[in-house]
Order: structure tokens, then sequence, then C-alpha cells
């Protein structure tokens, strides 16, 4: 039995192309979530529809989520370490 396959993205270049690569491989998600990060939610929304329609696939569900950061949650303290040469970011828990 195959696993399922739920991408997660921000509807950036980066998740884009990932998502094209995944199609090309012949292994199509079988959902795309959405959330705000390099672009707005509806904007993130709009690009991964535009791209599964692009690649042909345009029945793949997709589902938005978060609009904004969530909350930090009791008890967890993490810290986001952004390189911005080039965007790649790390997270460690704080003590």
């Amino acid at each position: 039995m195959r696993n399922r396959l739920i991408l997660d993205t921000d509807g950036g270049v980066d998740d884009a192309q990932a998502l094209l690569m995944l199609i090309a491989a012949g292994r199509v998600p079988d959902a795309v979530t959405t959330v705000f990060g390099n672009v707005d939610l509806e904007t993130a929304t709009g690009n991964i529809l535009s791209v599964l329609a692009h690649a042909g696939v345009p029945g793949v569900p997709v589902h938005r989520g978060a609009a904004a950061a969530l909350p930090p949650r009791a008890g967890v303290n993490v810290s986001w370490d952004i390189n911005t040469s080039c965007g790649a970011m790390a997270y460690r828990l704080r003590p």
C-alpha cells in the first residue's frame, strides 16, 4: 500500500518547484495545504492552484491553513535562525 502524501506549502517558488518535481516523478500529492509565509494566504493558495492546473493535475485537493503566525504554545520555547543569504531557516529549542 502506498503512503499518502500531503504537501504543506507557503506558496513560494521553492514549494512550487518541489510540487512540480513530485508531479514529474509520478508522485502527485493526495492533497496540498497552504499557509502564509513567503506570500499571504490567498496568494499562496492561488499559486499552488495555478501550478497544479498548469501541470495537468487540477483535481488535487488544496486546503487553506493559517493566515498568520500561530501563537506559541505554553512550555514550548523555540528560536528561529534565518540565513538571509540563502533564506534557509533552522530552529532550536531554547533552555
